[in-house]
């Protein structure tokens, strides 16, 4: 099933990248048709630009919210700060697609709650290249950029 196509800022933190497995992000919008996703991406990129400021306190906790009853994935990892975040959620409401209740930064995913470890990082502050995804495997290491 996986996440259709969307949105999402991608984090290059060294050590955020250290300790995930898939491509590190915090998703603006997923559960969207391609078409659909390729025309958001191109109206954020002309109205915000590609790249988005975004805070963590680092502080790790369990996801328990989903994006769809059928989500078969459980997570952990870090709420989110996007500073333009109130404009891009009211432009991707113009679009079919779910966005989450709380931006966040995922750093595992896993079929089974217990094999999660949460893993706590030091608060910080960073510029988020904003990437169109092709997420529609249950397997987040398929998840890829398609611009």
């Amino acid at each position: 099933m996986g996440y259709g196509y969307g949105i999402w800022l991608r984090v290059k933190n060294p050590f955020i990248n250290q300790i995930t497995k898939h491509i590190p992000h915090v998703t603006v919008i997923c559960n969207m048709e391609k078409n659909e996703a390729i025309k958001l991406y191109q109206n954020i990129e002309s109205k915000f630009g590609l790249t988005q400021q975004i805070y963590t306190n680092g502080i790790c906790k369990y996801f328990e919210d989903k994006y769809d009853k059928k989500d078969i994935l459980k997570a952990c990892g870090y709420d989110c700060q996007i500073k333009n975040w109130q404009y891009i959620y009211n432009e991707c409401l113009k679009y079919q697609g779910v966005l989450p209740k709380q931006p966040h930064l995922t750093i595992q995913y896993e079929m089974k709650k217990k094999n999660l470890k949460k893993i706590n990082s030091k608060h910080f502050m960073e510029e988020c290249q904003v990437l169109l995804m092709d997420i529609s495997s249950d397997n987040p290491l398929d998840w890829k950029e398609i611009r």
